[in-house]
């Protein structure tokens, strides 16, 4: 059997190293991987001790595809390719730290295969003439694996090919927005600042979802793993020009914070500084009409309203999302409705989609690395079994 698989990346190579048959797989950059080498800061979080399918959203249903042996299937296939693994706070990490770990195993065992790995080599078009894949009118194929992600990191190479591919084939697509990204909001003079945090978004003023821990602010507005976490949300609601906003909770381990400011005796200037950042503390004060040499029992309680309120729902108005230079993962895809369980089309006979080029992308946390080698090993599975 001859198989093409149309991308380089994780799941492409995956899938090379498990499918039965004559393989080839077409890259387009000169170099295979190029985005691993660059996932958790150049790390590669693979998996997480939490793998909740609550973790992985889509317009369809994942439990149809993304089923509870996820974890295990991915630990077994990283326990068959020799990667010794370290658990770092619940996040799956190489012993060596190093995401080209992974990378060069891959490409390793897929040269000792003997698969044929085809460099700068652009697939332009894909089609289906009596039971035989043609790929960019000549070479021929029984099945074709489409694993070319999509727009997250243009910057290495990245592209939207496989929604092309996918369309000229007559599958739906959901619409592709950038996820995992840094938020635009109402601007501060804040830029640098970490503190852990809860923040929760809000669509048309309806709270959508709700997020806990460090937060970056930053001259254009927000970045960190909390806000990447709610980034698909205002995504998608941007895009339907609806009204988003946050709110951003500066002191969530405080748990009763009236009686915690009752109890200091010190002006607010001072206890403020001795609770948040300094600069924070000087954005916060800033924004509200209070004394800063009163204490906060010489407040009234309407100013002392106003102080807890902007503590612990600090309202920030989101403009726009970073663009894909800085998204980790693209929401949206070719829409699951049109695939099966084994990854294999319901339009046409033989044709994958596995990885990002689908309409799943998961958490932060190596939640979309876990899927793109899941479906991998599930595709290659099924079309073994075929």
């Amino acid at each position: 059997m001859k198989i093409a698989i149309i991308g380089g990346g994780i799941s492409g190579f995956v899938a090379s190293l498990k499918l039965n048959g004559d393989i080839t797989i077409y890259e387009s950059n000169s170099e295979p991987l190029k985005k691993l080498t660059v996932t958790g800061n150049g790390r590669c979080n693979f998996l997480n001790d939490d793998m909740n399918l609550d973790h992985y959203h889509s317009n369809s249903d994942v439990r149809d595809y993304i089923k509870d042996d996820i974890k295990d299937t991915v630990l077994n296939f990283m326990d068959e390719l020799e990667i010794a693994y370290k658990i770092k706070n619940g996040y799956y990490y190489p012993l060596s730290n190093k995401a080209t770990t992974i990378k060069n195993a891959l490409v390793y065992e897929a040269n000792k295969k003997n698969v044929d790995i085809r460099l700068n080599e652009k697939v332009f078009k894909i089609e289906k003439k009596d039971n035989v894949f043609i790929i960019n009118g000549k070479d021929k194929y029984d099945k074709v694996i489409v694993s070319s992600g999509l727009g997250s990191y243009p910057q290495i190479g990245a592209s939207t090919d496989g929604i092309k591919f996918a369309k000229e084939l007559n599958h739906d697509i959901v619409t592709i927005l950038p996820s995992l990204v840094p938020l635009e909001t109402d601007k501060y003079d804040w830029d640098g600042i970490r503190s852990d945090c809860k923040i929760s978004i809000f669509v048309n003023g309806e709270r959508i979802h709700t997020e806990e821990g460090e937060i970056q602010l930053t001259s254009y507005g927000i970045s960190g793993i909390c806000v990447f976490n709610i980034s698909r949300y205002a995504s998608i609601a941007l895009n339907k020009k609806d009204d988003v906003y946050v709110c951003i909770n500066f002191v969530p381990s405080i748990s009763n914070i009236y009686t915690y400011l009752n109890n200091t005796n010190n002006t607010i200037n001072i206890v403020l500084k001795r609770m948040i950042n300094d600069k924070l503390a000087n954005v916060i004060l800033g924004n509200i009409d209070i004394l800063r040499n009163k204490t906060f029992r010489e407040l009234t309680e309407d100013e002392k309203v106003i102080l807890i309120n902007e503590l612990t729902n600090f309202k920030l108005y989101v403009t726009g999302t970073m663009n894909y230079n800085q998204s980790q993962v693209t929401r949206g895809g070719v829409d699951l409705s049109n695939i099966n369980t084994s990854f294999e089309s319901n339009k046409v006979p033989g044709l994958y989609f596995i990885g990002e080029v689908l309409d799943v992308d998961g958490d932060c946390g190596g939640y979309n690395i876990a899927f793109a080698i899941y479906s991998a090993l599930i595709a290659s599975r099924g079309i073994n079994n075929d």
